[in-house]
Order: C-alpha cells, then sequence, then structure tokens
C-alpha cells in the first residue's frame, strides 16, 4: 500500500485524496512519504511483522499468487497451484 501512495503523491493527488481513495489514514499516507523520503525504495518493502510465523513458505506463498488471475477472480485457482 506504501509503494502506491507514494506513486499518488508523486503524481500530484493530495495526502487525504490518496488517503480516502485507497481507504488510508492521512497518517499513514504522509508517514509512508517520509519513509520514502528518507529511505527510498527499500522503506516500502513490507517487513516482518510480530505474530504467529507463517504457515505457508514465500515460494509457495509466491507461486498462488502467480497463479492468480491479475484482474478479479472468475474462477478459483486450480488445486495443483496450491500445492
Amino acid at each position: 500500500m506504501g509503494a502506491r501512495a507514494v506513486l499518488a503523491s508523486a503524481e500530484g493527488e493530495t495526502v487525504r485524496g490518496v488517503a480516502s481513495r485507497l481507504k488510508l489514514s492521512p497518517n499513514t499516507v504522509a508517514a509512508c512519504r517520509r519513509r520514502y523520503r528518507e529511505s527510498g525504495v527499500d522503506a516500502l518493502r513490507t517487513k516482518a511483522r510480530a505474530g504467529r510465523p507463517p504457515k505457508i513458505s514465500r515460494a509457495k506463498e509466491q507461486a498462488v499468487v502467480a497463479a492468480t488471475p491479475s484482474v478479479g477472480l472468475s474462477q478459483p485457482p486450480t488445486s495443483s497451484a496450491l500445492h
């Protein structure tokens, strides 16, 4: 979400406009922009979070994402994409 907020801001959209469209708080949008200014693209990457570790591996997650159509789901992914 941070990358989308930064891109929309770069195109001239206001913090409030970006926040409303992406369903984020204005503080979140401002924080994304600040992190990007301070650390560049690396600041936009998803960081590990506290809590239960994922039940599937990163490789399997990427396989599922790759098997999912990019525009809506007209059909669920095949079971082979999930194994």
